[in-house]
């Protein structure tokens, strides 16, 4: 019994858990934000369901193979609108936590797509902080960029 205790202890330290609804994220979650610069949305192709990606050339991916897995799908331009539907603390194991912030927009209907938004996959997240752990008491997540601004139109 305690064999399986102790597994328990460590599988759930390092699972990622969802905090849309929770004070840090009630300032992004079910709001929405106009893009001011080109937001590119990549997908990549695995089993059971795709991946979306935004990049832009400010935040590229980290990911040694980007271009040869990732694949164009749309370029969002400035004045279209993008809705945040959920942030999720991620663990990366020994390497930290993380945000996974994701959106949708109504040029790509029933997508949903991730924000430049964790440090160990972009070079220039979105938000801020970096890193859960960098959170401090009633701080709440940002934006951190120029790409999105906070819109009064929504979708």
């Amino acid at each position: 019994m305690s064999k399986y205790l102790g597994f328990m202890i460590i599988l759930l330290s390092g699972c990622s858990s969802v905090v849309s609804n929770e004070y840090i994220a009630t300032n992004l979650t079910d709001k929405c934000f106009s893009i001011e610069k080109p937001v590119n949305i990549y997908v990549i192709r695995q089993f059971p369901n795709d991946s979306y990606e935004a990049f832009t050339e400010k935040s590229n991916s980290r990911l040694p193979s980007f271009e040869s897995k990732f694949e164009f799908v749309r370029t969002l331009t400035k004045g279209e609108l993008i809705k945040i539907t959920s942030v999720v603390e991620h663990s990366y194991g020994s390497a930290g936590h993380c945000w996974k912030i994701n959106a949708k927009s109504e040029q790509l209907p029933g997508v949903e797509f991730e924000l430049p938004s964790c440090w160990m996959d972009n070079m220039s997240p979105w938000f801020s902080p970096d890193s859960p752990s960098q959170l401090k008491g009633g701080q709440k997540i940002e934006v951190a960029t120029d790409f999105i601004k906070a819109s009064e139109k929504c979708i």
